[in-house]
């Protein structure tokens, strides 16, 4: 009797150890790789979309702690699909603490679906000059698109957060053909909930995107998403092999840290408040930090004039031409509106009468 009811109480025992620790079970243990990798690129992609309309400002502060510098910049930005643009205000430089000298000259980067351009002078004023452009028929197979897209891009990462790992696209990373998850771990960030996914992928064979097949060397590293926060990309680090400065070293080993942080906005949305990133060389310290705060964004269409050069006073590259949209003038749909009311007031002024008429033969 005394050994069964010990037996009882030992399967009664084990089981509420099993309850608990099925109960406490990790959310990754949920997920196969393939279960992850489709869940996490169907939040991803829903970002990416929420992100393709929108402009805003925000401060961005270099740092190169070996010597002791800074530069910190106030930038605008908009967004419309593939269209970029990036103005670049007044620029500090600061040695040693002390604030050292002060850039009025401003740079504005543009790329639409036919050239990219860089223009510097004063914005305020337009007084701007044509640097550089790039036709984008020229530039297609360069990595990221040409030189001032990729420039747009690394000036783009706060704004792309959510769904990028710096310039890398996780939409696009997840879905070329070489991605691996090699590992799923939970764990917490900031109070949040998160999933952390070991990966490796070389995203330039095959070249599938400009944004992320820039290298055909191999890229490994890890990121962490929260899923119970539209799957937003909470920090990530990854390595890849550069190419060296000298002939005897082609390749060098650069190894990228990102920090996200958020606040939820009066809809219950994550938004992006400050972006954290530093980069590595050889295995050694960070030689270059970067912060990105005072984050801005709204949400909305932005004019396709603003990303191309008529729109800052300059001539358009040759052989290239706009159709303008016919836009109905204000006056018109004033005198429309009139009519309008006019027509309304003439039937209700009838339809009285016609009412009294009745009531009186009545």
């Amino acid at each position: 009797m005394r050994s069964s009811r010990v037996t009882r109480l030992g399967l009664g025992g084990l089981g509420c150890v099993l309850l608990s620790v099925c109960a406490a079970s990790p959310a990754s243990s949920q997920y196969t790789p393939e279960q992850f990798r489709a869940d996490c690129l169907d939040g991803v992609t829903k970002l990416e979309e929420r992100y393709r309309h929108c402009s805003g400002r925000y401060r961005i502060i270099e740092t190169m702690p070996r010597v002791d510098w800074q530069l910190i910049r106030d930038v605008e930005f908009a967004v419309s699909g593939e269209q970029w643009l990036i103005i670049c205000h007044n620029l500090e430089e600061w040695r040693k603490g002390q604030l050292h000298k002060v850039h009025y000259q401003q740079s504005v980067r543009g790329a639409n679906s036919v050239y990219s351009f860089l223009l510097t002078g004063r914005y305020e004023t337009r007084e701007l000059r044509l640097e550089t452009y790039e036709m984008a028929e020229e530039v297609a197979s360069k990595p990221s698109g040409g030189g001032i897209r990729d420039m747009i891009a690394f000036w783009l990462s706060p704004i792309r957060a959510p769904f990028s790992l710096r310039t890398l696209p996780l939409p696009a990373l997840l879905r070329h053909p070489t991605f691996r998850v090699l590992k799923l771990r939970d764990g917490e960030r900031e109070g949040v909930r998160v999933i952390r996914a070991d990966f490796e992928v070389r995203p330039g064979q095959p070249f599938t995107d400009p944004r992320i097949s820039w290298t055909r060397e191999p890229v490994w590293g890890w990121f962490e998403v929260a899923p119970d926060q539209e799957w937003t990309v909470r920090a990530f680090e990854y390595t890849y092999m550069a190419p060296g400065h000298k002939p005897e070293i082609p390749l060098v080993k650069a190894r990228v840290n990102g920090e996200v942080l958020y606040n939820i906005d009066f809809e219950g949305r994550p938004i992006v408040i400050q972006f954290k990133e530093s980069t590595s060389w050889r295995d050694l310290p960070p030689d270059s930090m970067i912060e990105m705060k005072d984050i801005q964004i709204e949400y909305g269409p932005v004019s396709e004039d603003r990303f191309r050069l008529s729109y800052y006073g300059l001539p358009e590259p040759p052989g290239v031409t706009w159709v303008q949209e016919r836009r109905t003038p204000v006056y018109v749909w004033l005198l429309v509106a009139a009519g309008v009311l006019l027509t309304l007031a003439v039937f209700f002024r009838w339809l009285a009468r016609r009412l009294r008429r009745g009531h009186s033969e009545g």
